[in-house]
C-alpha cells in the first residue's frame, strides 16, 4: 500500500494512509506518556466545546506535535483518525484500528 493511498477511517472519512499512521503512532506515544493527556485530547476531538487546558495542551505539544495545527488546534483529518482510532470513556478509553472492516483486505469469499 502506498504511504498516501487513502484511507476510510470508522467516521466514514477519507484520510491519507500516512496521516492515518502518524496519528496513531502520535496517539500510541501520548497514551504511555501520559493517558490523562490523552483522554481530554480525545474528548476535545470529539467535542469541539470540550477546551484543552494548558497542561495537558502543553503535554501533547511535546509527545504529540503533529496532531495540532500551529493555532494549537487539530486538523479535521487527524481529528477522523482520533475519533476512529479510539473506543471507550474517560480512563477506560484504548486504542483500536480506526480504518474500516476489510480494507486491504481480500474481498470476502461470494
Amino acid at each position: 500500500m502506498e504511504p498516501m493511498e487513502p484511507q476510510v477511517v470508522r467516521t466514514g472519512e477519507s484520510v491519507p494512509g500516512l496521516i492515518v499512521n502518524v496519528a496513531m503512532q502520535c496517539l500510541d506515544e501520548l497514551l504511555a506518556a501520559d493517558h490523562v493527556a490523552f483522554v481530554e485530547l480525545v474528548r476535545h476531538c470529539r467535542d469541539h466545546n470540550h477546551a484543552l487546558a494548558r497542561e495537558y495542551l502543553e503535554r501533547i505539544r511535546a509527545v504529540a506535535r503533529p496532531l495540532l495545527l500551529d493555532t494549537d488546534r487539530v486538523h479535521d483529518l487527524m481529528r477522523h483518525v482520533v475519533i476512529s482510532g479510539t473506543e471507550g470513556d474517560g480512563l477506560d478509553m484504548r486504542l483500536v484500528d480506526p480504518r474500516m472492516p476489510n480494507q486491504g483486505d481480500a474481498p470476502p469469499p461470494a
